[in-house]
């Protein structure tokens, strides 16, 4: 099976799709772009929810009274308390972001492994960038989630492919960037053979929600995740689409 020749839009807004290069540097250089653009369209959302948990606001009322027991100033009482949750809020969506979601030492795809992981030769996965004027501007993965395999019963079992580190920088996304990548990675899984592709984006990312559900993928559930952030867990939504559907 061949790999989905690059694609070119046509225009001023021109841009081309190929596979990751075997190049360290350019493997850290996407790495860095996913983790920035994705970290960057959580920490908002994950510290605001942070702000809100109940822990924490029992903590910034005990700040406040402390502070104004000592200094008998509402407004400055006030400030600290504040200044402290949003700071403590902070530091758990920056933490949990940088060293659990995105930790590039224990993620087999991490920094300059992403090339050995999707592209060195290993049938079911690929990575593939969208570059402009020699600038990298997007990428997405794609790898086996669940192979294909034949009970006793003599069932067949589904295979499953499992969409990854998709992320396009701010200043392109009005460039149809995303809708390329997607369906490059949409047609790979054609001439896979993969039955269903799948993916999970976080409850804070609304647009990429609204982005896939456009694309013709279904939300078919809801994953609790406690394992990112250490003050709280968070829903994971969970989408499936198979390749030969029509968007």
């Amino acid at each position: 099976m061949t790999t989905p020749k690059p694609s070119t839009t046509q225009g001023e807004n021109r841009f081309s799709i190929r596979l990751l290069k075997e190049d360290p540097t350019e493997s850290d250089l996407v790495w860095s772009m996913v983790v920035r653009n994705i970290s960057n369209s959580m920490i908002l959302g994950i510290t605001l929810k942070g702000i809100r948990h109940p822990l924490l606001s029992v903590g910034t009322l005990m700040v406040f009274a402390v502070v104004y027991q000592y200094l008998g100033n509402i407004v400055v009482s006030g400030a600290v308390a504040t200044g402290g949750l949003v700071c403590i809020s902070y530091a758990n969506a920056y933490y949990g972001l940088k060293y659990r979601l995105f930790n590039s030492k224990s993620s087999p795809d991490g920094s300059h492994k992403m090339y050995a992981h999707y592209n060195s030769g290993q049938r079911g996965r690929r990575y593939w960038v969208a570059e402009h004027d020699g600038v990298i501007i997007g990428g997405v993965g794609i790898q086996e989630q669940q192979k294909s395999t034949t009970r006793k019963s003599g069932e067949r079992r589904t295979t499953v492919a499992e969409l990854k580190r998709m992320a396009v920088e701010p200043e392109y996304r009005r460039m149809a960037v995303a809708k390329a990548l997607l369906d490059t990675a949409i047609e790979f899984a054609k001439q896979q053979g993969y039955d269903v592709i799948i993916l999970d984006t976080s409850e804070i990312q609304r647009e990429a929600m609204r982005f896939y559900l456009k694309c013709g993928f279904e939300e078919i559930g809801v994953t609790r995740c406690d394992t990112v952030f250490p003050l709280f867990s968070y829903n994971l939504h969970n989408f499936r689409r198979r390749p030969n559907k029509k968007a």
